[in-house]
């Protein structure tokens, strides 16, 4: 059940979950990381990931309580865009010596 976050019993499943939403900047997903944060029957791994998840996404720590992370969140600061898109990365591996030479006139 996605609407439940104890559906799955590993801790390690859920913590690794928690790290993971930090990639989705959503209101429902700061309302889920919170509710994990502030519940202390929750695994210490979990509520440690669920907190940094909402620092990353909110751009501010505000502490551990649910109640502090609730409030204007539909003004979420904009995901950081990459100096080089993926591909761009993957081109520099293959590219060769004087591939982006222009002074020979494109001529090998």
């Amino acid at each position: 059940d996605p609407g439940n976050r104890k559906s799955e019993r590993s801790p390690d499943v859920r913590a690794a979950c928690a790290r993971a939403l930090r990639h989705y900047r959503r209101t429902d997903v700061v309302a889920v990381l919170a509710e994990a944060v502030e519940d202390e029957k929750e695994d210490l791994l979990v509520r440690w990931h669920a907190h940094d998840s909402l620092v990353e996404i909110v751009g501010v720590d505000r502490g551990w309580a649910r109640s502090d992370w609730e409030g204007d969140t539909k003004k979420l600061p904009p995901l950081p865009q990459p100096e080089k898109r993926w591909w761009e990365h993957i081109l520099g591996l293959f590219a060769r010596d004087g591939d982006n030479d222009e002074t020979d006139g494109g001529e090998p």
